[in-house]
């Protein structure tokens, strides 16, 4: 004979996160999903989130740092420069990686971003959100490096600016070498919105 209570499974996801990310005791997680502080406690083990210990400083740290704590964490960068970046302690980053339900990374190890893997996925057509999920990167980083491979191209500036920069420039290939961008690119720009693009003078033949 079994009780509901014990018989039905508890959200080991909404678990972790109201403990995680919004900082529930324990206590408070079960009287919110309903369940035993015991029940809450053994999820928490289940999914290999570390208990918070009684006054922690790690509890104490802002939201919004914690959250540039983990994503520097998770873009790869060196536990030493998010220590000094942050101004808090190695176990502190870990502890915050583990409570978000991360793996942590072997003791001086440094992950590192695929290039040919964003080069490969880019060339398919998978956008920089897609490309995060996959890696496993943060969007941000992925669009970054994305954006150094050529696969997100940077908005033009204004007409306005375009046809101005080509009067002063007198070339629509010095303007694409300011902007970084091919003369093509320029100059249909710039006719679709009805400037008059000067052609260049064709060479007579001696």
């Amino acid at each position: 004979m079994s009780s509901t209570s014990s018989s039905r499974s508890i959200d080991a996801a909404l678990v972790a996160r109201l403990y995680a990310v919004e900082q529930l005791t324990v206590r408070q997680i079960a009287a919110r999903v309903g369940r035993s502080h015991t029940a809450v406690h053994r999820a928490l083990i289940r999914s290999g989130i570390p208990r918070r210990g009684r006054g922690s400083t790690d509890r104490r740290i802002p939201a919004d740092v914690r959250e540039r704590v983990l994503n520097a964490y998770l873009d790869g960068a060196a536990m030493a420069d998010i220590c000094t970046d942050h101004g808090i302690s190695s176990q502190s980053v870990r502890n915050i990686v583990a409570d978000a339900g991360y793996d942590l990374r072997p003791a001086g190890g440094r992950q590192h971003l695929d290039l040919s893997a964003i080069d490969k996925l880019g060339s398919q057509g998978w956008p920089p959100a897609a490309v995060a999920m996959l890696t496993g990167f943060s969007e941000g980083h992925v669009r970054r490096q994305m954006r150094k491979l050529g696969y997100i191209r940077q908005p033009l500036p204004e007409t306005q600016v375009l046809a101005e920069m080509l009067k002063r420039h007198g070339s629509l290939r010095a303007v694409a070498r300011q902007l970084g961008c091919s003369a093509k690119r320029v100059k249909t720009a710039l006719e679709k919105e009805g400037v008059q693009v000067p052609t260049r003078p064709h060479r007579r033949a001696a």
